[in-house]
């Protein structure tokens, strides 16, 4: 039951410190110099707490943070202004949403993250700006939108990740997938990296109920 940051608590600790873990203290707020003191940290983890904002002036003060968990927060929607100071960062997670909260993704979100190698989100209502992309991300290897009530991806997300060849994994379970003509630069980007890992299957249509998509493919 922490409930704030605001002040510079962990500027005392010394700049050594590499790894802080904060999830499930009830965070309703982060100030702009909580994180001041602590320039080296890499991994942090604000998960499972009550921020209705993404802590953007706090995050200038770690400019080598490369692993962030940010998951189960009441945040209804990410710009192309969060997170633009984490130049370093490889690692972002949203595992879990409030239950009663959509999050949507915003055009151009992650641009300024462009070392990025592991996308994670599982909402059970994620939805995307119509443009939204990630084309520019050419190190991913992982993206997974597992159990966030998708139906179908926009074109030019399809065609974005069909264009990075590099990913190994790509998860689209547990979610009701409508199978048809939409999701063929899939199949490119099964021919581009016949080792990617895709999981996911079909909610839709009736005929093509449970097939996996790596099956569907072939």
């Amino acid at each position: 039951m922490i409930n704030k940051v605001d002040s510079g608590e962990f500027s005392q600790i010394g700049s050594g410190l590499r790894e802080l873990r904060m999830a499930g203290c009830h965070l309703y707020e982060v100030g702009p110099v909580a994180f001041q003191g602590i320039p080296y940290l890499q991994h942090l983890d604000l998960s499972n707490n009550r921020l209705k904002r993404v802590p953007n002036r706090a995050f200038t003060n770690l400019p080598l943070l490369e692993e962030l968990y940010f998951g189960r927060n009441p945040i209804s929607s990410l710009s192309r202004e969060d997170f633009v100071s984490l130049k370093q960062l490889t690692t972002f997670s949203m595992d879990g949403c409030e239950v009663e909260d959509s999050l949507e993704l915003g055009l151009n979100l992650f641009s300024a993250n462009s070392d990025l190698q592991v996308l994670e989100f599982r909402c059970p209502s994620l939805s995307f700006h119509p443009d939204f992309s990630l084309s520019h991300l050419s190190q991913l290897t992982v993206l997974s939108l597992h159990g966030s009530d998708i139906s179908t991806l926009s074109p030019s997300l399809l065609n974005s990740i069909s264009s990075l060849p590099q990913i190994t994994s790509l998860d689209l379970s547990h979610n009701p997938l409508i199978c048809d003509c939409h999701l063929l630069p899939l199949v490119d980007l099964l021919r581009e990296s016949p080792e990617l890992n895709l999981l996911g299957s079909c909610a839709q249509p009736s005929h093509l109920h449970g097939q996996q998509l790596d099956g569907l493919f072939l």
